[in-house]
């Protein structure tokens, strides 16, 4: 048991920079290799009873399990968050852009184009306009700040 004790941290510690380097990689096991690793330390743990060292124990399985998980569904949710970019469907060629007299691709081209201009602008003069708002803020309450200090 003694040699137990004395040995498994050295192993302990090799896994875990093992474990780090390979979820620095994006590795997919490297969240599960930190899982198993766990149950080592949890056993060391009791075997030494260094029971200050629970509380990251259990913190960690939370934390390798949450990234597994996170790790393991993020090229799905990836897939399904972007949108493909310029689809224009039949409907869509048929009504709007055959109907215009835009049966080329580079005036379909050009229509998308524009539009994606249009949206980043808005978003521009949006974040612009927000940006003025709170600068107004700011210089009434530094205005309010000024006649509270004249007062005193």
């Amino acid at each position: 048991m003694t040699y137990l004790v004395t040995i498994l941290p050295w192993i302990l510690s090799a896994v875990t920079i093992w474990m780090t380097v390979l979820a620095g990689n994006r590795h997919p096991s490297a969240w599960l290799i930190g899982i198993s690793n766990q149950v080592l330390w949890l056993v060391w743990i009791v075997l030494t009873g260094t029971w200050g060292l629970i509380p990251m124990n259990l913190a960690l399985w939370f934390v390798y399990v949450r990234n597994q998980n996170k790790w393991m569904f993020r090229d799905t949710e990836a897939a399904a968050q972007e949108p493909e970019r310029y689809v224009v469907g039949n409907w869509t060629v048929e009504l709007v852009f055959r109907r215009n007299g835009m049966t080329d691709m580079h005036d379909m081209q050009a229509v998308m184009d524009a539009v994606e201009d249009a949206l980043f602008y808005q978003v521009q003069r949006a974040n612009k306009a927000e940006q003025q708002s709170r600068d107004l803020q700011r210089e009434i309450q530094r205005e309010r700040d000024l006649d509270a200090a004249a007062l005193i």
